[in-house]
């Protein structure tokens, strides 16, 4: 146990897994704002192998987050404890999750402004909740919007099938050992070709990394022929799409997640994840609603921020933004 414990048992704080490292006096703030702070170094970190949102043993180290905690306790000098809290990265969903603990609040925002700035009567009148597989969300949609429907966007379905099927093709392509062979050039180079759902089986065109003529299906049925897992779930993302958002029929989609055989890849956790959300992710098929447009400008954002490095001044960032979305 380290030597600075007893501090947090002064100020009242009895998380056994927050570890003191130092305590150091530090200057923070600005202008008149600035001051002395007695600050405490601590960590927070405990053993975590099962994913909260796929509930799948899926979650590896990522890392710290850290956490800037006032102490409210009577002190004379202010306290501020500098929490490294332990972070891990799901395999399965691509999310990450934090280390909880009572000192530290969980934010929810989003529930008390809507609580806040709309009576329940208008509340109760919302009918639809289009949102992804985040289970936070989730618990708190009938405390908001008591009568509403949950629905899991179209987009994130996809989006979840998409990421598996690129796992499985990339370890295919690590169990080659020639790399100049056909199946490694298309499965690396042309990877695009897997995530058309309806490739070109007529025309043939020059494929850049397997230099030859090939029609896109052709060169799908090179790169699948050699790799039975690879083909089942590539014809499990096509089946899946095609449930969703060419057939659109509710009755299809489910029995896809019901007669689906498990091969051991990461399709597997994909198709458990969306029948842990069953009801909403059918409920996606025949939905107006969708998130994807809204998805595509956040990323039209984000890619703005990376090729600009940031913006100085706020109000020209909004009005690039407004320029490429309009």
């Amino acid at each position: 146990m380290s030597q600075h414990d007893p501090t947090l048992s002064v100020l009242g704080i009895a998380d056994h897994n927050i570890k003191v490292a130092f305590v150091r006096h530090e200057y923070r703030g600005n202008g008149v704002r600035r001051r002395q702070y007695h600050v405490i170094d601590a960590e927070l970190t405990y053993r975590l192998t099962r994913c909260p949102l796929c509930g799948f043993e899926a979650l590896h180290p990522n890392g710290f987050y850290t956490a800037h905690v006032r102490v409210l306790n009577g002190v004379e000098m202010p306290t501020v404890i500098d929490l490294h809290k332990q972070r891990w990265r799901c395999h399965n969903y691509y999310h990450t999750v934090s280390a909880k603990t009572p000192l530290v609040q969980p934010n929810r925002t989003i529930k008390n402004f809507f609580i806040a700035h709309y009576s329940l009567a208008e509340r109760t009148r919302v009918q639809t909740v289009t949102m992804d597989m985040n289970a936070a969300y989730q618990t708190i949609i009938h405390e908001v919007f008591p009568k509403a429907q949950v629905v899991i966007d179209r987009f994130h379905i996809i989006q979840l099938a998409v990421r598996a099927l690129d796992q499985v093709r990339v370890q295919a392509l690590k169990q080659l050992d020639d790399k100049h062979s056909r199946p490694y050039k298309i499965r690396k180079t042309n990877w695009r070709l897997f995530h058309q759902t309806a490739p070109d089986a007529k025309h043939k065109q020059f494929l850049f990394g397997l230099n030859e003529d090939v029609t896109q299906q052709g060169a799908i049925d090179i790169a699948l022929d050699t790799e039975p897992k690879l083909k089942q779930t590539y014809e499990t993302y096509l089946a899946l799409h095609d449930a969703l958002m060419v057939k659109k029929h509710p009755a299809e989609l489910a029995s896809l997640l019901a007669t689906y055989e498990p091969n051991g890849t990461a399709m597997d956790m994909t198709i458990a994840t969306l029948k842990r959300h069953k009801v909403a992710v059918l409920a996606a098929v025949t939905s107006p609603y969708s998130n994807g447009p809204i998805e595509g400008v956040n990323r039209l954002i984000k890619s703005l921020k990376r090729s600009c490095f940031g913006f100085k001044n706020q109000l020209n960032f909004f009005k690039r933004i407004y320029q490429i979305t309009a």
